[in-house]
């Protein structure tokens, strides 16, 4: 998911909620793993941390934390990116078109991209406008809201992406952007890498 070439990568796990009606976050993903006694590492799975060990009723889903990026979380991340890069002002970002169509809203600054088998719907402008690319300024409703699943500068130093179905997003980029992101106490994340699968039975160790 993440193109070759970055020095660091980080894994960036969407809050887990009460249930799929609301959306007030009641705990990380290390607290899950905590209170079943289980591991948190780099590509622990949500269902396979939401049961105790011995218990074989893993989920293959994760209704209780959200496939979308929600945008408090992406808010955080766009603030430390903006305060540790400089070509912020210069972005694209990529919607996923198997998600939905486009209404009659469309800004003028979106086309169609990317292969048959994934669509994209890109549109450019500044990360200070990330509310604008999710669909979500005032009177513009074009997509509902929903959070990029691609975000990246003009200059290529760093990339977010999201694949649709997954409960958590990764960032890449130099060391030190990756290692302020990990310090930020409101982005849960840890240190990924090329090697890490994000498949449902990605998680090794929680078996």
């Amino acid at each position: 998911m993440v193109p070759d070439g970055f020095d660091a990568i980080t894994r960036v796990f969407h809050p887990i909620y009460l249930d799929s009606d609301t959306d007030v976050a009641t705990g990380t993903w290390a607290d899950r793993a905590e209170v079943n006694g289980r591991v948190a590492h780099a590509e622990m799975q949500l269902g396979a941390i939401s049961t105790a060990a011995g218990v074989d009723d893993k989920q293959l889903s994760s209704p209780d934390a959200s496939m979308n990026l929600p945008m408090e979380l992406a808010l955080s991340i766009k603030r430390v990116i903006r305060r540790e890069t400089s070509d912020w002002e210069r972005c694209w970002f990529g919607h996923s078109a198997i998600r939905g169509e486009v209404n009659d809203a469309v800004p003028e600054n979106v086309r169609a991209a990317g292969k048959r088998s994934r669509p994209y719907f890109l549109m450019n402008g500044s990360l200070a406008d990330l509310e604008i690319a999710a669909g979500m300024s005032a009177g513009d409703s074009w997509w509902g809201g929903d959070v990029p699943e691609l975000w990246w500068p003009q200059d290529r130093s760093w990339f977010l992406v999201r694949e649709i179905d997954f409960c958590w997003t990764y960032i890449a980029g130099n060391v030190q952007l990756i290692e302020a992101i990990e310090a930020d106490h409101a982005i849960e994340t840890f240190r990924s890498g090329y090697e890490h699968k994000g498949t449902f039975d990605a998680d090794r160790i929680n078996v």
